[in-house]
């Protein structure tokens, strides 16, 4: 199993996925959990995840929510969104990557992203205050996924 935080440290809430994979560092995790700083990779993650069975991806998620907001769902509870356009092979959102990986058949049998709805995203380190307190609920839900093995 592969756990991998992806998101740019230098944008503020952005960095949420790899906030959470430096504490995850420091947690005693099963043997077969990989934890991984992927940061802003493209289309490199989809060949890091075909080599899994399941990836959590952790991630700073617009859903519309109240800044902080924490959202968990599985690659089948979110509808990519069809006929988007690759603009840039180094700066894929997320929704885009998953869609590709879906079409070419190279996603992992299972998917779960967890986040939270960023409140800042701007040039600055470290993460906004409503986003700082969601840590350890998005800390505990990746265990609850790891549970679940």
């Amino acid at each position: 199993m592969l756990i991998a935080g992806v998101g740019n440290l230098l944008l503020k809430d952005e960095g949420l996925g790899i906030h959470v994979v430096r504490e995850l560092n420091k947690m005693e995790l099963p043997e077969d959990v990989e934890v991984r700083d992927c940061g802003t990779m493209g289309l490199e993650l989809l060949n890091l995840f075909s080599e899994y069975d399941k990836v959590i991806v952790i991630d700073a998620i617009r859903g519309g929510g109240e800044p902080g907001e924490v959202y968990k769902f599985s690659l089948d509870e979110v509808k990519l969104k069809k006929g988007r356009r690759l603009l840039s092979m180094h700066h894929l959102d997320l929704n885009t990557l998953l869609e590709l990986g879906r079409e070419i058949g190279v996603l992992p049998s299972e998917v779960v992203i967890i986040g939270a709805e960023p409140g800042e995203i701007e040039l600055e380190i470290g993460l906004s205050k409503e986003v700082r307190e969601k840590l350890p609920l998005i800390l505990k839900l990746v265990m609850e996924e790891l549970s679940k093995v």
